[in-house]
């Protein structure tokens, strides 16, 4: 109750400190400079994106593909969007296109990137959808900023697209060649054998163990090639060789299941013990020819793919609605401005009152004591 009836009787100052504090609030927040914050927003294309070895398919052609070419992480094409739009490639062009550098002071050129980068805000929704934010005190600008750091985005995504569908396409092209050459040779080689001993009729059995064997290495012999691809680019530690090598090591598995007649016995190995070494001979070679025509099948695919996003030029995100001039100020804000003023100035001032009271209620509490000592001592004096 002291405290309270104090409060009561400081009321005349506390009211002078509530308007003083609010007009001087209102005042700042007049002077402070307008900000206005325009947004975009869009979603990745993840078809044709991510093409890439480690994913199952050699191209990754969809989001499980996308996915798996970065090691089966949870990480989504949104969250790699989000983060690539802030990054120095992308801030460095638009900056140069804007003439930013007249509107961000900044002595060096990295402190004008990181000035430009804390004006950005990204946020990334659980449908996948990403918001870009951009402040600015020109309103129109704003917009155009927001706009051209989506456009900057995609413009790089397609270079890198392109520029790695035109990589994997030379390396392909390769091992083509190679293959051709191994392929003509086992061509002629069967052809003078042929000549010299004659074409032999083999049954059912063997034409299918032949078809299916050489279809199984043909797979291990792309995957190794694909192995090689992705060593030179990311190295043996990587997570795209790590899952290159688990899926060869599940080929094998499967081929082992095969040669041992584990599943339909019809494509187990056939009984090659007891027959002719020359006819042994022609199945070696009528197998070597048929890996080499199937991998080459295999290597074709992937080199069509690889050309296909060597001159592929589509967006690589979709738009769903471009940043407008907009009609509101996002800062100052002058009514938190004033409230947050007034209560702070306000609380801190009865903060004092309460300190103030206090030390009075202490010193009465020390006179009444020092009275109350007095009269015990000496009970019947006059005072």
């Amino acid at each position: 109750m002291y405290y309270i009836k104090y409060l009561i009787k400081s009321r005349r100052k506390i009211i002078l400190l509530i308007l003083v504090s609010a007009a001087l609030s209102i005042a700042v927040s007049f002077i402070l400079h307008t900000k206005y914050t325009a947004n975009t927003c869009f979603i990745p294309v993840v078809e044709g994106i991510g093409m890439d070895f480690g994913s199952s398919t050699g191209i990754g052609a969809s989001a499980g593909g996308f996915l798996q070419m970065l090691g089966g992480m949870a990480v989504t094409p949104s969250d790699i969007y989000n983060d690539l739009i802030t990054s120095r490639a992308v801030l460095v062009n638009v900056i140069d296109t804007f003439r930013l550098d007249t509107v961000i002071k900044a002595k060096y050129r990295d402190d004008l990137i990181l000035k430009f980068s804390k004006r950005i805000k990204t946020k990334v929704s659980v449908t996948g959808f990403v918001k870009v934010y951009y402040t600015d005190r020109n309103k129109q600008r704003a917009a155009d900023v927001a706009n051209a750091l989506v456009r900057e985005l995609d413009r790089i995504n397609k270079e890198l697209i392109m520029t790695k569908g035109k990589r994997t396409r030379i390396f392909l092209d390769k091992r083509i060649s190679e293959v051709n050459k191994n392929l003509k040779a086992y061509e002629d080689t069967l052809k003078e054998f042929q000549k010299r001993h004659g074409v032999f009729d083999i049954d059912q059995e063997m034409e299918l163990y032949i078809t299916n064997s050489a279809k199984i290495e043909a797979k291990i012999e792309e995957k190794k090639i694909m192995l090689n691809y992705l060593l030179s680019l990311y190295g043996e530690n990587s997570t795209q060789v790590k899952n290159m090598r688990k899926q060869i090591k599940a080929i094998y598995e499967e081929k082992e299941k095969i040669w041992n007649g584990k599943n339909d016995p019809i494509t187990s190995r056939p009984a090659l013990k007891g027959i002719p070494d020359i006819l042994y001979r022609y199945l070696e070679l009528k197998r070597e020819l048929t890996i080499d025509d199937e991998l080459l099948v295999l290597l074709r695919e992937e080199d069509e793919k690889a050309k296909i996003l060597e001159k592929k030029d589509t967006p690589t995100l979709q738009v769903i609605y471009k940043a407008t001039p907009p009609d509101r100020r996002s800062w100052p804000k002058r009514k938190l401005i004033v409230l947050v003023s007034v209560f702070g100035i306000v609380f801190l001032y009865m903060l004092y009152l309460f300190v103030l009271a206090g030390f009075e209620k202490s010193e009465e509490l020390s006179e009444i004591k020092l009275m109350l000592t007095k009269a015990l001592k000496h009970p019947f004096s006059k005072e």
